[in-house]
């Protein structure tokens, strides 16, 4: 620690060593960034930089207006990940996507029913039926030890499927709680993403107001062993927060050096454009990044069955995790493909088990 401290302050640095021996030195229970004259911002933006790709994590390309390539059904094997493109609703589209794997993590970012196309629910009923069936498929599909299910939701609006009700927002993240605690998970951590794009004004006969937030509900299976607050914190915990527990106390997470915001309930450091409405753009990489940290360790299944532009796959990609996706629409299917091979500079996919050159 004391060359690295040194070095720090006037010598250079081979990233790839510097990794390597931060890899080391975050499996030390008591180990502080600080010591070594870094921000725990800094080093994890080291580690995370042994993985980078030759695009920047964020560039999305444009939604093709013409006819995808993409077919209903069709699944891609991009390295080690999978991507179908199918209905997270119907069971069988999530077997044949899972083959017979579970997910360490579900992390995605469910429709909000605010007048966006792909909206189809017409109705309360139709919305709670959709994420009861979304909550099942989660259930299917992730382990229920050392697993958690995180969804990125906001607030919805009535008027958005049934333009002659009266305006009424919709509490979404409630919907969710109540649906996972039916078969079996709770709602173990709730933060708040203030987003970039907050309105400068708003006229006051409108009577709205800023809503530019989401809520990340962070659930897990309550069937595992309770765990006694007194248990598990102690001055360290406060101090480091090295990891977080599964609910049989074993540590989950790897390569984070004591993170200010994973002790965090609300995350206003990360950029997302709010007034941006092409589903492309919904959320930035370092949300799934943080999660992925939180709750993996190298070479598990991260399952999202909302992929959209492909953030969590690209954050799996940067992180040796492995995604297991799933989008409705063919036109983002092509969009995730073309990010992927862009990202990391390939031409080649393999598609419905034959490889095949992407163009």
């Amino acid at each position: 620690m004391a060359n690295i401290a040194a070095n720090k302050h006037g010598g250079e640095w081979d990233n790839d060593k510097l990794g390597e021996l931060l890899k080391e030195l975050s499996e030390i229970p008591i180990f502080d960034a600080e010591l070594i004259g870094f921000e725990t911002d800094e080093l994890n933006n080291i580690l995370v930089s042994l993985n980078e790709g030759l695009t920047d994590p964020d560039d999305v390309p444009e939604l093709p207006e013409t006819e995808p390539i993409t077919k209903t059904g069709d699944i891609y094997i991009l390295g080690e990940h999978r991507l179908l493109c199918g209905d997270a609703t119907k069971k069988d589209d999530v077997e044949r996507m899972m083959d017979g794997k579970k997910a360490t993590l579900g992390f995605t970012s469910p429709p909000y029913w605010v007048g966006k196309e792909y909206e189809t629910q017409k109705s309360i009923e139709e919305i709670n039926e959709f994420i009861k069936h979304i909550c099942k498929s989660y259930n299917f599909a992730t382990k229920k030890d050392k697993s958690r299910i995180v969804i990125n939701t906001s607030t919805g609006f009535t008027t958005s499927f049934d333009k002659k009700k009266k305006r009424q927002v919709l509490l979404l993240i409630d919907k969710w709680t109540n649906y996972f605690y039916e078969i079996g998970w709770n709602l173990r951590h709730i933060r708040h993403w203030i987003k970039d794009g907050q309105l400068i004004s708003i006229a006051p006969k409108t009577d709205l107001i800023d809503q530019h937030c989401e809520f990340l509900g962070t659930f897990e299976n309550n069937k595992g062993l309770d765990i006694k607050f007194n248990d598990v914190l102690n001055e360290n915990d406060i101090n480091i927060l090295e990891t977080f527990y599964n609910t049989s106390g074993t540590t989950r997470g790897q390569e984070r050096i004591g993170c200010k915001w994973a002790l965090r309930a609300y995350w206003d450091d990360i950029r997302g454009n709010a007034n941006q409405t092409n589903h492309c753009a919904a959320f930035p990489v370092e949300l799934a990044l943080r999660h992925i940290f939180l709750y993996t360790k190298k070479g598990e299944i991260i399952l999202d069955l909302f992929l959209g532009s492909g953030s969590t796959l690209i954050a799996c990609e940067k992180t040796s995790r492995i995604c297991y996706g799933m989008e409705i629409d063919p036109h983002y299917c092509d969009v995730i493909i073309t990010r992927y091979c862009k990202y990391i500079g390939t031409n080649k996919v393999n598609k419905n088990g034959k490889e095949v050159e992407w163009q």
